[in-house]
């Protein structure tokens, strides 16, 4: 890594400034562009440290990172996006491939090494399936062969790092084979994972060549940060819409929120909140919208089961204990009371409120057998006051079932009416 002076580091806090200047300014109005925000925030917790470790970027160097993140995740021409998706797989192949294969070659202190240009010569025939002076399956063949006779030369001269014995014409070929070889499958990588218009690989191949022969610290930040922006446009942005939207396609998360508190976690200045105040409103506040949404969309179902349990309620023989759990004896056992954490062994069925079944360990022929502590609320509670022996009618409201979870049959907000057969208890 090369030694930062002081007019560099005036030149980097410039750099990193100007950078700033280009992000989107965040604005708060509604829950959802808090949300956004907090989670961009949220979701580059921890990129500093694993840009330098697993990216070799030199983190003095975020201002240009931003450069390339802002440049990428705004990109919405398939020419433009096509050909930063060549300059950050060439700047991979440049500073991170070529080195690794002459290691693995030659061995790290070997005065030869692999033939760039032929590497990335038959890297690119390879990206464009064109015809080149091997297919991929001789080109696979031949690296492999060329690779296996090298050790096996190491092995017998019996010494640490042994010169292998190639020509120039023969590490010609075997630069061209690996770079071949290397590219096999890019294409759709880059069309399901970097939403790269493939029509487009000609303008990946000019952005490919020109970081491909490597990179300097400056440019490796400016590769991260588009590798990193690609990420963010293509999958991570997608994934939190569906996360607090679900399948609602026509709702998405504030972008220009969500890009804003991402580079403020990713450099850790100017951020309108802290780490920590981002995760809280993440989870407080997507919670809530979730919620909010299912409300909409599976309201009646609490609004019924609220209903139902007013009326159960005024049945004979129900029980309506504190936490809203109602219960009505069938048959009372003489047995042990389970305690929390005991493994009970039942026979039961259960229904929704309209009759619908959804479950019965009797239709199956065969009793459940879990610990107490290991199913719904309604259940944990009902368990430890039964006697064994007993048979209960249990009706469990949705905060004591599933909730807004969506269980198949069991639709969010469900309350539930269970019939418990408690054959057994061992205590733990």
């Amino acid at each position: 890594m090369k030694k930062v002076t002081i007019l560099a580091a005036i030149a980097i806090a410039t750099g990193l400034a100007s950078c700033q200047e280009n992000v989107p300014t965040p604005v708060f109005k509604t829950d959802i562009d808090s949300l956004s925000y907090a989670m961009g925030m949220s979701n580059a917790n921890g990129l500093k440290p694993y840009l330098s470790a697993r990216m070799n970027v030199d983190t003095t160097y975020m201002g240009e990172f931003v450069r390339g993140f802002i440049k990428y995740v705004d990109a919405t021409k398939p020419k433009e996006i096509a050909y930063m998706a060549g300059m950050q797989i060439g700047a991979q192949v440049g500073n991170q491939m070529i080195p690794g294969a002459n290691n693995e070659i030659f061995g790290p202190n070997a005065t030869k090494s692999i033939n760039k240009e032929d590497f990335i010569k038959g890297f690119v025939a390879g990206t464009l399936e064109t015809k080149g002076k091997m297919t991929p399956e001789e080109a696979m063949n031949y690296a492999q062969t060329t690779v296996q006779d090298l050790r096996q030369a190491k092995a017998a001269a019996d010494s640490i790092h042994p010169a292998p014995s190639l020509s120039s014409a023969q590490i010609d070929s075997l630069s061209y084979a690996l770079g071949l070889s290397n590219s096999q499958g890019l294409k759709m990588y880059l069309a399901t994972r970097q939403n790269v218009d493939t029509t487009y690989m000609n303008d990946f191949v000019k952005g490919f060549k020109e970081t491909a022969k490597g990179a300097d610290e400056r440019e490796m930040a400016l590769m991260a940060g588009m590798q990193i922006g690609g990420q963010v446009a293509n999958q991570i942005l997608p994934m939190a819409s569906k996360e607090v939207f679900g399948q609602d396609s026509e709702q998405t998360i504030n972008k220009n929120n969500f890009i804003a508190g991402f580079v403020a976690g990713a450099t850790g200045k100017g951020g309108k909140m802290t780490m920590d105040e981002a995760t809280e409103v993440t989870t407080t506040k997507l919670s809530a919208i979730q919620e909010k949404a299912l409300i909409q969309e599976f309201g009646s179902n609490k609004a019924a089961g609220e209903a139902f349990l007013a009326e159960n309620a005024q049945k004979d023989g129900v029980i309506t204990t504190p936490s809203g759990l109602q219960y009505r004896i069938i048959s009372e056992g003489k047995g042990e009371v389970p305690a929390a954490g005991d493994m009970v062994e039942v026979n039961y069925e259960g229904t929704l409120i309209d009759g619908t079944e959804f479950d019965s360990s009797y239709k199956r022929g065969q009793s459940a057998k879990f610990a107490t502590n290991q199913v719904i609320e309604g259940w944990q509670e009902a368990l430890t006051m039964m006697p064994v022996g007993s048979v209960w009618e249990i009706v469990v409201p949705q905060d004591l079932a599933y909730g807004t979870r969506n269980q198949g049959t069991i639709k969010p907000f469900s309350t539930l009416i269970f019939k418990v057969e408690l054959l057994g208890v061992e205590k733990k």
